[in-house]
């Protein structure tokens, strides 16, 4: 391995340790990961841009889009809509209740 100075603004250090701490890791291996994934993505979309006839850089914020779309789906799960309420209403073994 190999160390690298990064210089950041002081506001974006601070930013970026606590979406490290929250992803359970230190900077220095939230960065790597971040970049891992970047580079990643690059060759997925090199790959995919060639076989489709598009710009990589099309392909690059496609694939950013579908990321950060997947996300926020998968974040819903931490908050799902109750089914339950009004005539409409389930029984405990998820059956609509008939009256």
């Amino acid at each position: 391995m190999k160390n690298v100075t990064v210089k950041l603004e002081e506001a974006l250090v601070r930013a970026a340790r606590h979406e490290a701490v929250d992803a359970g890791q230190s900077l220095s291996g939230w960065l790597a990961e971040l970049i891992r994934e970047r580079l990643g993505r690059s060759e997925v979309a090199s790959a995919v841009a060639e076989v489709m006839g598009k710009d990589v850089r099309v392909m690059d914020k496609e694939l950013a889009a579908f990321d950060e779309a997947r996300r926020r789906a998968l974040g819903y799960l931490d908050h799902p809509v109750s089914l339950e309420g009004g005539d409409d209403s389930l029984d405990s073994e998820g059956h609509r209740r008939r009256e």
